[in-house]
């Protein structure tokens, strides 16, 4: 058999359909076949049409398991009607039934019987939420006990009521007459949150780009337009490392790797390391670096300094925009920060990319190893890196060139607060579970800061900026149609 037993099901799957095809009245699952007719005439020659086939494919029926001429039946879980499916009483029950789980295995558990009627419960996603954020990062089997609210105490009640007010589903009617809930000829795809994901394309630069802003702002009022901006700078030096370290480890350890174990850790655990951590960088900044950078300073050129003290009397005098370039001691000292925000930028974007580039390969994977619950296997992460910076090394030097300065004009202080403020906003959107896009935050992010460095657009290359949102518009609907032509291509080639 083609790639072992584990495809014995699909191969003799596809074979029961190759029995049947063309008889669209015949609805075959692996070794089950349902017959469905209107009448009991109808009934006898479909069954007629049905034994010539299963002859000719030398294939028999156990007569004792079969059941003939009936209005209803149980079928997987479900009972089917000439109305439609819904589910079976008794399994609601047990559903209906269930405690409040006390474990977070027994919450496990209640989610995958409650969803196996799925289909059946009307904005499932939205109501079942705070039940699966108790499961972010636990394991198949962990006994540790659910921190029940009383606002997730109320969805738990929720999603039983919500089955057991649960419709039936109907199969389409064309010819019954228009009525309150359906009109005529017309069927409508409801989808269960896609909303809200489909606003990160907006949510994400707009939320990025004010984050990003705000420092920009806080950085040019406390450091570019003081007196002597070179001091101001060495002054809060320390508090920007510190702050740029605690966002960055606090986004590695908050519901972290389980391969690391961090997903064990609560959140005030992570809070307090990431914090440490953040103090204990400043505290080494202003002992050993703030003090050597400030001898530095001292020891720059007198005709530097004139030149500095001529521009910043000018910048007075005029009102011109003061800007990093204007001050070297300042675009020195962000230079570093600069460089450190952008690797863990590059950390973060390339985890959140491998996650979503190989996410259907892992669904496959976890299909073919018969384990949907399981953990993604190490040597597909490591497939998933070894592609994106191979991706990054032959074709990212066009984006790296458009990004970083084609768009804009970025200096060390607006590339710190555009990386810093891109990261602190995928940070907080992801915990507070809005939907974001890292890529749409670092646009987001260099056009605001473009426009706020000079109170105006002529820094920013608008032209180049529609020309990007155009690409968001069209990629992402011409991937869905492209991948919805191959499902067809493949469906017409292995179904009847």
């Amino acid at each position: 058999m083609s790639f072992g037993l584990r495809n014995a099901p699909s191969t003799f799957r596809r074979f029961v359909h190759e029995v049947f095809r063309g008889l669209n009245f015949v609805f075959p699952y692996i070794d089950d076949v349902l017959i469905a007719s209107s009448s009991e005439e109808e009934h006898k020659t479909h069954l007629n049409l049905v034994f010539q086939r299963l002859d000719q494919y030398g294939l028999c029926i156990n007569v004792a398991k079969s059941v003939f001429g009936v209005e209803s039946i149980e079928f997987l879980g479900y009972k089917i009607t000439s109305a439609g499916s819904s589910p079976l009483p008794e399994k609601v029950q047990v559903i209906l039934d269930y405690k409040l789980p006390s474990t977070l295995q027994e919450l496990r558990t209640f989610l995958g019987m409650l969803n196996f009627y799925r289909r059946y419960l009307k904005s499932a996603a939205e109501t079942q939420a705070p039940l699966h954020e108790f499961l972010k990062g636990a394991k198949k089997k962990d006994k540790r006990k659910v921190p029940w609210t009383d606002e997730a105490k109320h969805h738990f009640e929720k999603c039983q009521a919500d089955l057991a007010n649960a419709a039936l589903l109907s199969f389409p009617k064309p010819g019954l007459p228009p009525g309150p809930d359906y009109q005529l000829g017309k069927f409508f795809l409801s989808l269960d949150k896609q909303f809200f994901s489909v606003s990160s394309w907006f949510v994400s630069p707009l939320l990025s780009g004010l984050v990003s802003v705000i420092i920009f702002l806080l950085i040019r009022k406390f450091i570019l337009s003081k007196g002597n901006p070179g001091e101001a700078a060495l002054l809060s030096l320390p508090f920007f490392y510190g702050f740029t370290v605690f966002v960055n480890v606090i986004s590695v350890v908050l519901d972290g790797s389980p391969v690391l174990y961090l997903d064990r850790l609560p959140a005030w655990a992570a809070i307090t390391i990431a914090a440490v951590i953040g103090i204990v960088v400043a505290i080494v900044i202003r002992m050993i670096v703030v003090p050597k950078e400030r001898l530095r300073a001292l020891g720059i050129k007198t005709q530097e300094e004139n030149e500095m003290t001529l521009t910043s009397a000018i910048t007075q005098t005029e009102e011109v925009e003061i800007d990093d370039d204007c001050v070297p001691e300042v675009s020195d000292l962000f230079k570093g920060l600069q460089v450190m925000t952008a690797i863990f930028g590059s950390f973060a974007h390339g985890g959140n990319d491998v996650s979503n580039a190989i996410a259907p390969l892992v669904s496959l994977w976890l299909i073919y190893s018969k384990d949907p619950d399981g953990q993604t296997p190490a040597w597909l992460l490591i497939y998933g890196g070894v592609g994106i910076s191979a991706g990054l090394w032959t074709m990212g030097r066009k984006v790296i060139q458009t990004m970083g300065k084609d768009l804009s004009k970025i200096t060390p202080t607006s590339g710190f607060t555009i990386e810093i403020g891109s990261a602190t906003t995928v940070l907080m959107a992801s915990k507070l579970g809005l939907p974001i896009s890292t890529t749409h935050c670092k646009v987001g992010s260099v056009v605001f800061v473009g426009c706020a460095r000079t109170r105006s657009t002529k820094d920013v290359d608008l032209k180049l900026f529609r020309s990007i949102v155009l690409a968001w518009l069209v990629t992402l609907p011409f991937t869905a149609i492209f991948s919805a032509f191959i499902i067809l291509i493949l469906y017409g080639m292995t179904t009847p």
